[in-house]
């Protein structure tokens, strides 16, 4: 503004002085009596009244641009209104960029950070806010923070909105739920999903602006992972008598707040908060690299300590869950966390992702007994201690060796990490291949009790087969057998139903002399889908013990499978998760509801049938009586709800995470030759 008046100014005394020299000229060519080359009488008569209203207008002018209120026509008797609007101008002029407003807006922008943590923070106790009731209340504080939100905007004039693609990505799937509604086969359900997408596109657009400062987006991810410790450890109470959910429930009646810890365990495996198991298992999954990312960008020891122990809880946790969809999705998700991460922490982010992942699966095997616990168990929880300080242990040493290897050379920090992943490979290679003797015994039983293992596999229908396996049998006393084995054939009606199947084959013997060899034949039906072992011991005084058991081709005599009765490095409760998907009703029941579930996009393909809309038609498509709300596949259930539209947004927002995470790889390369320390952001804390 001061360089605006010093222009205009010396605009004034330009002018003056072209004035007077005129004049002066004028004047002399006057007392000389001679005419004025450049100015003669008459046209310095009229330079000199053209000077005076041109002064005036250039006046006049600049006043108008340095205050718009004096640009309003004036009116006979005017003056005093007039007045009265400019003086009004000003004062909102003044308080609109007064410091006042600036101070308001910045502390604005904090509550409403403050708001969204505490609501990301909060999310996953309430049953994982997937019921309409605990939802409500979240969509009500999110959508009052983003009024405030946009209030801090305007109140500083920030114009900013939708500047990436995946903003614009967002916003269309958000869209594509509203066009639904109009051809929704339950309105309500549809308007309500379009509301809770409306509600993560709040959250997504507050968190991308407020948190666009590293400081801020470490404290959001260590919310995240305080939250998800926070759902481990009820996890674990759950199984050692509840006595923290107990107290939280007492706490949460009295101050008469709707939350209720309960139902956290489903037959051995842990569904904390979520109530339900493969719901915590996604969930943990992003908990856990999120931790261990923390771990990584962590410049102090104490940051890096708490990190790595929150991410052997998680992992603990996890592995309790027994997912097998999770099991198989998480080795996809570390493979996406490792080629993310930025040049010079991806072998370090390797070491601290593993250094959880060790003590973790060796405490599962002596946790497992614990798993349906109903009373309160100390060993849980100090065997959690053990292992959170074993994984921050194994932190701490990573720091210094690692550090000490890139001192030396780095062709040493690569070794390690090769080293690190050879060790890895091996320990998950030994653990799902080693196998053990299977013993089942009631030797000193004094009642009849029914032990059973059932290994299945799958074989090709129509073909003959021979089952051959070692077998050492005992017996105190004389009864009608020391052990028995079954074979079973199972259909797809079988497996939806329960049911035991066909009967194959049987073998039943007394004691043996030893170890002994033995075979027994069998022919898999054409309709057959899995063929089950059943290895049996039943009366008392009577032990049996088995090995080498394997599958061999009757006509040809080659062994077409080794089948593992025991692994030794695994807890059989999660052996028994693992095995074959077709063996299991709920694999099976998995691909009848995506065969259903195309059946329903096929009738529905361009905008879908709305939010919500599974659990209205489900029954009308079905081609097995079962009941389920959800189709257990997000794509599938995006699909039937928006059509090929909301497919194709959920593509835009992969498309721009992909192309913007290109855009920020290619473009650091060229400012990298080689993995160098530095080239992540470092937490200060």
């Amino acid at each position: 503004m001061k360089y605006y008046q010093y222009i205009i100014e010396s605009r004034y005394i330009v002018l003056a002085r072209l004035k007077d020299n005129t004049n002066e000229t004028r004047n002399e060519n006057l007392a000389q009596n001679k005419p004025d080359n450049a100015f003669d009488s008459n046209r310095g008569k009229e330079s000199e009244k053209r000077t005076e209203p041109a002064q005036k207008n250039i006046i006049q002018n600049d006043s108008k641009r340095r205050n718009p209120a004096a640009s309003v026509k004036q009116k006979p008797g005017g003056s005093a209104k007039q007045n009265q609007v400019k003086t009004y101008l000003d004062k909102v002029n003044k308080f609109y960029n007064s410091e006042l407003l600036v101070k308001l807006s910045h502390r604005l922008k904090a509550l409403v950070l403050v708001i969204v943590a505490a609501v990301l923070f909060y999310s996953p106790f309430p049953r994982g806010l997937f019921f309409e009731r605990e939802t409500l209340y979240a969509e009500l504080i999110v959508f009052g923070a983003f009024a405030l939100f946009w209030l801090s905007k305007i109140l500083s004039r920030d114009k900013r909105f939708l500047e990436t693609p995946l903003d614009y990505a967002a916003l269309l799937l958000v869209g594509v739920y509203f066009l639904a509604i109009f051809g929704a086969v339950a309105k309500r359900e549809a308007i309500f999903e379009w509301v809770r997408y409306c509600t993560y596109f709040a959250v997504f657009l507050m968190v991308s602006e407020l948190a666009a400062e590293f400081k801020h987006k470490i404290r959001l991810l260590w919310v995240l992972t305080a939250s998800a410790v926070g759902v481990c450890i009820l996890a674990l109470d759950a199984v050692s008598g509840s006595v923290l959910a107990k107290v939280l429930n007492k706490f949460f009646e009295q101050i008469n707040v709707r939350i209720y810890f309960g139902a956290m365990t489903d037959y051995g495996r842990l569904a904390s908060t979520f109530q339900y198991v493969n719901a915590l298992a996604g969930y943990l999954i992003v908990a856990f690299f999120v931790a261990t990312g923390i771990t990584v960008i962590s410049r102090g020891k104490g940051s890096r300590i708490a990190s790595s122990a929150a991410s052997f809880l998680i992992m603990l946790v996890f592995i309790h869950t027994l997912s097998r969809g999770a099991f198989i999705v998480i080795p996809f998700v570390a493979l996406i966390y490792l080629v993310t991460l930025p040049r010079g922490s991806r072998i370090k982010g390797l070491a601290y992702m593993l250094a959880p992942v060790l003590p973790a699966f060796l405490l599962t095997m002596k946790l497992t007994p614990y798993m349906n616990e109903t009373e309160f168990s100390g060993a849980v929880w100090l065997l959690s201690i053990l292992g959170a300080a074993a994984s921050s242990l194994i932190t701490v040493l990573l720091d210094y060796i690692v550090k000490y290897l890139e001192s030396i050379s780095w062709k040493a920090y690569t070794a390690l990490a090769t080293g690190i992943v050879a060790i890895a490979i091996a320990a998950v290679v030994v653990v799902l291949t080693v196998s053990a003797p299977l013993a089942l015994s009631n030797y000193e039983g004094d009642k009849e009790l029914y032990t059973l293992e059932d290994i299945h596999t799958v074989l090709e229908p129509g073909r003959e087969y021979k089952l051959v396996f070692d077998v050492q049998a005992d017996m105190k006393e004389d009864v009608p057998f020391a052990y028995r084995v079954e074979i079973y054939s199972r259909n797809e009606k079988n497996i939806l139903f329960v049911e035991t199947g066909d009967l194959l084959n049987v073998l039943s013997e007394k004691a043996t002399d030893g170890v002994q060899k033995k075979e027994i034949s069998f022919k898999v039906p054409t309709e057959s889908r899995i063929v089950d072992f059943n290895f049996i011991n039943h009366y008392p005084g009577t032990k049996a013990t088995f090995n080498n058991a394997s599958i061999v081709d009757a006509s040809t005599g080659k062994i077409v499978k080794n089948l593992i009765l025991k692994y030794k490095f695994m807890p059989q409760i999660i052996t028994t998760r693992l095995k074959d998907l077709q063996a299991n009703k709920s694999g099976l029941m998995r691909g009848i509801y995506y065969r259903d579930g195309l059946k329903m996009f096929s009738d529905y393909p361009l905008i879908g049938a709305g939010g919500g809309a599974w659990k209205f038609l489900f029954q009308k498509y079905q081609s097995y009586d079962y009941y389920t709300t959800q189709a257990h596949n997000f794509i599938l259930q995006l699909g039937v709800e928006t059509g090929i539209i909301g497919l194709l947004a959920f593509l835009a927002i992969v498309l721009a995470l992909l192309t913007m995470f290109a855009y920020k790889y290619f473009s650091s390369k060229g400012t990298a030759n080689k993995d160098t320390e530095g080239t992540l952001p470092q937490d200060e804390h």
